[in-house]
């Protein structure tokens, strides 16, 4: 046929067909396709299973060989590659390069500057700019920072940290540590656990092995010693002298005129200069202060204590209490472990009889009460109410506007200002942010977000997703393995069941469809159909007038 130029050929199950004008060659040998479309620029091969797809002007290339993928798109410059699992994806203008295999990623940007490498479970991160390099080889970690002079290294648990500027250097080794700071002089050792600390500039010297020590400070004038429990303590330019030995002290400090000594439980304390005499023979104490008015005496646990001028008097026999403060207006009295206190000035009421607690403030507005575990307390000014009754707690707050109640394990938390909700019950959870419109539920593995200025609304049922965004128009589906992405804008519509696609594309006229191993496409602008059901090809063109089945 001259003009129309149609030449279809079949001989048995091989065809050939070729059309001139419109450009077409389509050739089946054995279940092989070789299509070719030249003005339009379409290129499709399958050999044995295979494919070759080829679009010049919107420069596509696919090809699939034995389950291994490579897409490559010229102008925006993406190449895609996957062989036996395993990906390689570069994009030139943005300058990435990724590569999986066998699970080992590599990852680089050329402007950003990035390089990252997983190998099994080692890792490798470089960024030029910034100046880091990250390695971790089985456990053990290198960071290196340039500019930030950061050194960090840690092999099998042992730790090195260098920092150039600020001249700090840590290392441990097998729990051993050394820390050195050069600018401020710092040099810290640990052995095991034995202790070295020298500072020049504050003139510091502390060393302990094992469990002696030895503490030296030049201009301060300290000089510590300890021997086996026993100490050595002598400060020069204040004057003081601490020795025990054998579990006796005698402390010594000349110009405060201290002198303290302790001989088999006994203690005797004297200072002039301000009339303290104190002594305790066998548990029982008596201290006396002439000047201040102080009296204590204590006798087989016992206690009476008595100051004048200030006006305290307390008292303490076989575990109940009476103390009493004259001039600011206190009592306190603890008998049978119950307690009662009163401050006449401020208006302080509480009592504690066994377990019970009840605390009132007049002023402030205090009300506090506690019965056996449980929990109530109110505060009228700055309103706040706390209730606690075994395991349900409430908790309110007006002006900040706060609500919280716990029930046998369910939560319910009410913010009005901040404008939060969230509600706990039985395993579910409910969340709203009115200001910023956010809503999320979740009923027992049940997810619900939703959104509204953003027009979100993504749902989560038993490991189905559903996502819609309004705006953006974007809707996403996935039940048991079936997927359905909508996006009514750019006019997408992909299906996916049971390994049986749809995808159309309103704006572009695409649709394409895969259905028990076989193809429809069709493109409505150019008229084009093509079919294939199980090794048939079925040929349609509405304005060429050619029809083959």
């Amino acid at each position: 046929m001259t003009k129309g130029d149609y030449s279809i050929t079949k001989t048995k199950v091989k065809y050939s067909i070729a059309r001139t004008k419109g450009d077409y060659v389509i050739t089946r040998t054995k279940g092989d396709y070789i299509i070719t479309k030249t003005k339009g620029d379409y290129s499709i091969t399958r050999t044995n299973g295979d494919y070759s797809i080829t679009m010049i002007k919107g420069d596509y290339s696919i090809t699939s060989t034995k389950g291994d993928y490579s897409i490559t798109k010229a102008k925006v410059k993406y190449s895609i590659t996957r062989t036996k699992g395993d990906y390689i994806i570069t994009r030139i203008k943005g300058d990435y390069s990724i590569t999986s295999t066998k699970g080992d990623y590599s990852i680089t940007s050329t402007k950003e500057d990035y390089s990252i490498t997983k190998t099994k479970v080692k890792y490798s991160i470089t960024r030029t700019k910034g100046d880091y390099i990250i390695t971790r080889t089985k456990g053990d970690y290198i960071i290196t920072r340039i500019k930030g002079d950061y050194i960090i290294t840690r092999i099998k648990g042992d730790y090195s940290i260098t920092r150039t500027k600020g001249d700090y250097s840590i290392t441990r080794t097998k729990r051993v540590y050394s820390i050195t700071k050069t600018k401020v002089d710092y040099s810290f050792t640990r052995n095991m656990r034995d202790y070295s600390l020298t500072s020049t500039k504050g003139d510091y010297s502390i060393t302990k092995a094992k469990v002696k020590y030895s503490i030296t400070r030049t201009k301060g004038d300290y000089i510590i010693t300890r021997i086996k429990g026993d100490y050595s303590i002598n400060k020069t330019k204040v004057k003081y002298s601490i020795t025990r030995t054998k579990g006796d002290y005698s402390i010594t400090r000349t110009k405060g005129d201290y002198s303290i000594t302790r001989t088999k439980g006994d203690f005797s304390i004297t200072r002039k200069m301000r009339n303290y005499i104190i002594t305790s023979t066998k548990g029982k104490y008596s201290i006396t202060r002439q000047k201040g008015d102080y009296i204590i005496t204590r006798t087989k646990g016992d206690y009476s204590i008595t100051k004048t001028k200030g006006g305290y008097s307390i008292t303490r026999t076989k575990g109940d209490y009476s103390i009493t403060r004259t001039k600011a207006g206190y009592s306190i009295t603890k008998t049978m472990g119950g307690y009662r206190i009163t401050k006449k000035m401020r208006d302080y009421s509480i009592t504690r009889t066994k377990e019970k607690y009840s605390i009132t403030r007049t002023k402030g507005d205090y009300i506090i009460t506690r019965t056996k575990g449980d929990y109530s307390i109110t505060k009228t000014k700055g309103e706040y109410s706390i209730t606690r009754t075994k395991s349900k707690y409430s908790i309110t707050r007006t002006k900040s506007g706060y609500s919280i109640t716990r029930t046998k394990g369910n939560f319910i938390i009410t913010r009005t200002k901040g404008d939060y909700s969230i509600t706990k019950t039985m395993g579910g959870y409910c969340f709203t942010k009115k200001m910023r419109d956010y809503s999320i539920t979740r009923t027992k593995g049940k997810h619900s977000i939703t959104r509204t200025k953003g027009d979100y609304i993504i749902t989560r049922t038993k490991g189905d997703y559903s996502i819609t965004k309004k705006k953006g128009d974007y809707s996403i589906t996935r039940t048991k393995g079936k997927y359905s992405i909508t996006r009514t804008k750019a006019g997408y519509s992909i299906t996916r069941t049971k390994g049986d696609y749809i995808i159309t594309r309103t704006k572009g006229d695409y649709s394409i469809t895969k259905t028990m191993g076989g193809y429809r496409i069709s493109k409505k602008m150019r008229d084009y159909s093509i079919t294939r059901t199980k090794g048939k090809i079925q040929y349609y063109q509405d304005k060429g007038r050619l029809h083959y089945y």
